[in-house]
């Protein structure tokens, strides 16, 4: 897998990011503390300080909210084309901020959850290059260079913790995160070779020039968390080749 990765890695025109590890032990690393703009990979973080929230009972994931009080923005997602006369619960916008990507759900939860909060659990979980800076799509804090921010480690560590025997968030909170990740609607980077095969819970991101994907595999040898982040690339195309072929090489290596 590593040889193979080797020739992959060194004809992308861009900047890649990649993870790989099963029972605690990496199998490839590739540039695991670079800086990526994390576009929807930021919707983790902010799903972790949900479930944190929910556990010291500060919110209730079954209070229904009035579309009304949801301000749509443009992009991924379905809100913005629902009924404002209709409801959902907190619980219903955590689900559709992972498994659509919902921009507007996000939103609503970042005002609800708290920047601060939000970049605070990040710091306390280990997560220290990871920075929730602008809403999703506010084109004015992105063009005053506010980004949102992240790693393949952070991002594969936030995985490392939903699945360890002990961690800062409850089983019963765990169980249902990786629930709502294994409901994941976007299914055509990584996992498009085995799509169907296996069970992998995951978020994807993107911009423009920015691509992600990543995850935890559940195999027949156990778990396997898989981390693939790229940036500056020529063509979107060639990202999602890159991430196809990675997923092929993960799934040939673990899962066949």
């Amino acid at each position: 897998m590593k040889k193979e990765w080797s020739n992959l890695a060194s004809s992308f025109s861009g900047k890649v990011g990649v993870l790989v590890g099963s029972n605690q032990i990496i199998r490839l690393s590739h540039n695991p503390d670079e800086i990526f703009p994390a576009a929807s990979m930021i919707k983790l973080f902010i799903l972790w300080e949900f479930f944190r929230q929910v556990e010291e009972n500060k919110l209730d994931p079954n209070q229904k909210i009035s579309l009304t009080n949801c301000k749509k923005v443009f992009g991924c997602g379905v809100i913005d084309h629902l009924n404002t006369s209709a409801s959902l619960t907190l619980g219903d916008l955590a689900t559709l901020m992972i498994i659509v990507s919902d921009n507007s759900a996000t939103n609503f939860l970042i005002d609800l959850l708290g920047f601060e909060n939000i970049n605070q659990t990040c710091q306390k979980g280990g997560w220290g290059n990871t920075k929730l800076q602008r809403k999703m799509m506010d084109i004015i804090a992105q063009a005053e260079g506010k980004e949102n921010l992240t790693t393949p480690q952070d991002t594969y560590s936030l995985f490392s913790k939903l699945i360890a025997p002990k961690a800062s968030l409850t089983c019963e909170s765990r169980k249902r995160f990786i629930e709502i990740l294994k409901a994941q609607q976007f299914n055509h980077k990584l996992s498009t070779s085995w799509n169907g095969k296996i069970e992998f819970a995951h978020k994807t991101g993107e911009l423009s020039t920015v691509d992600h994907d990543a995850g935890i595999l559940y195999t027949q040898i156990g778990e396997v968390i898989a981390v693939c982040f790229t940036k500056d690339f020529l063509d979107l195309k060639e990202s999602l080749n890159l991430q196809n072929q990675l997923g092929k090489l993960v799934y040939q290596s673990f899962a066949k």
